[in-house]
């Protein structure tokens, strides 16, 4: 036995004991049941708290941040645009698996009580759908931009990429969407792919990529603008 537990007279002592001890504990596994049911029980209660409190919240923030969106969208080129944050819940079969919120037993997973997705509409007198099936590639990223202004205190990413943003948008817009990326770069580390001056121009440091061909193979160049030839390259996206 010493051999066998790698021990000396003592330790097969406390062995002997910790062998009791969980014979005991098998044998009575009515106890162990009861245990656990009352562990398993006070945990439903306890997320059940949690996730209506969640869920109220969330009802409240929904519509303010829907809002603020929207606000975003309009500078953005979207001024016919509509936002909602739509909130899907699952009804519990079981009474006893389900957890009461405003007068129904809903079932809980590991988002909470609902699941969250975004609506939205681009165009007037089109219904809202959700979001990742109707957007073009240009309406995703400043729809994008929108949504992250919005919660930008909240964001935990510490560096955001824009691809091309500005695509189809110019003039008054292409401002207003410098100033916002200038707005959210304050709060995080933003890197713009842009083609247009009035965006490059309120960017803190420029980076100008070019390729050419030597030797019969592509190189890729990047060069750090600053001074004069800051001001020849931004003349140069102008024309």
């Amino acid at each position: 036995l010493r051999r066998k537990y790698s021990t000396d007279e003592t330790g097969l002592v406390d062995k002997l004991k910790e062998l009791k001890s969980e014979f005991d504990g098998v044998s009575d596994y009515k106890s162990l049941i009861a245990e656990l049911e009352g562990k398993l029980e006070q945990t439903h209660r306890l997320y059940g708290d949690l996730a209506v409190e969640i869920s109220g919240k969330r009802s409240k923030g929904a519509t303010k941040m829907a809002q603020a969106i929207l606000k975003h969208l309009a500078d953005l080129a979207l001024p016919k645009a509509e936002f909602k944050i739509e909130f899907s819940r699952e009804l519990s079969e079981i009474d006893e698996a389900g957890f009461d919120l405003n007068g129904e037993k809903v079932v809980g997973n590991h988002h909470g009580l609902e699941t969250i997705e975004f609506y939205i509409s681009t165009n007037p007198k089109e219904p809202l759908r959700p979001l990742v099936k109707i957007a073009s590639g240009g309406e995703i990223s400043r729809i994008l931009l929108a949504i992250l202004i919005v919660l930008a205190g909240k964001y935990k990413i510490p560096t955001i990429i824009f691809d091309e943003i500005d695509t189809g948008i110019g003039g008054k817009t292409a401002l207003k969407l410098a100033e916002k990326l200038k707005e959210l770069s304050n709060k995080r580390q933003v890197l713009v792919i842009s083609h247009l001056p009035s965006v490059a121009k309120l960017a803190d440091n420029h980076l100008a990529v070019s390729k050419k061909i030597a030797s019969g193979r592509n190189i890729i160049a990047v060069e750090e603008l600053k001074g004069k030839r800051l001001q020849q390259e931004l003349a140069r996206m102008r024309s």
